[in-house]
């Protein structure tokens, strides 16, 4: 008997025409895993392509709702629209109140960390990501 791993999605956050988002962000990328009731969130301004070794800033946001997991739409409240980007599973490899750090498993392969950068900031946060390797050069 298998148990499920918890699952991960990756969502293009896009702000409905003539409306801001908060953060006053135009269009961001959120990150969501789930752990336990709900999905640790963060955001980032871009989104790499993640098949190579990449860092970049990242905003941790409140928790989401689990709905997120399966969910692309027009948000309530003029919030915008998602679209998911990518999906999939992991495995929580730390959780902490200033380091999470996962590894993805399915259409990326390797770890990602997101690392408290500066306590004083609010959102002050890192992402990182380090990819597997089948060869070893």
């Amino acid at each position: 008997m298998s148990i499920a791993l918890p699952r991960y999605v990756i969502l293009q956050h896009s702000p409905t025409p003539g409306k801001k988002l908060p953060r006053d962000a135009p269009e961001h990328f959120d990150w969501m895993f789930e752990l336990g009731e709900t999905l640790a969130t963060w955001a980032t301004d871009e989104l790499s392509v993640l098949d190579r070794d990449v860092t970049m800033p990242a905003t941790k946001l409140a928790n989401h709702r689990k709905e997120y997991l399966d969910y692309q739409g027009e948000l309530s409240g003029g919030r915008g629209v998602v679209a998911r980007i990518e999906s999939g599973q992991f495995e929580l490899l730390e959780q902490s109140d200033e380091c999470s750090r996962f590894r993805l498993i399915g259409v990326r392969s390797g770890v990602i960390e997101f690392q408290r950068t500066r306590a004083d900031l609010d959102g002050g946060w890192q992402l990182s990501f380090r990819c597997d390797r089948d060869d070893a050069s």
